[in-house]
């Protein structure tokens, strides 16, 4: 019974980051499988993925894989495709929403 509990929250997290990285740049921050920590700037979104990059075709005769819940791939920007375990996330920051927070502190007296 856990295991099943556990993995409809491994699904729900799964989903929530999916959806949040639809849409928009993020730097996201966690922990690698050695142990050590990684900082991504990366997206989902496919307006922001180059033409040659964007996977969000399936290629025809190809067999669909059972999903993944435990990683997440995105697209790394200047890199490529990447994957990341949503378990080990520590941080996700929203690019456009992070310039307009540093803009206002700038412009604090």
């Amino acid at each position: 019974m856990t295991e099943s509990v556990d993995n409809t929250n491994q699904e729900k997290l799964h989903g929530a980051y999916a959806h949040i990285l639809s849409n928009g740049e993020y730097i996201i921050n966690f922990t690698k499988a050695d142990g050590s920590l990684r900082e991504m700037h990366c997206t989902r979104d496919p307006k922001l993925i180059p033409l040659d990059n964007n996977e969000l075709v399936i290629a025809e005769g190809v067999v669909a894989r059972k999903p993944n819940y435990t990683a997440l791939r995105v697209y790394e920007f200047g890199v490529g495709w990447r994957s990341f375990k949503v378990d080990n996330v520590t941080k996700l920051t929203n690019i456009e929403l992070q310039n307009i927070v540093d803009e206002m502190l700038e412009l604090k007296p």
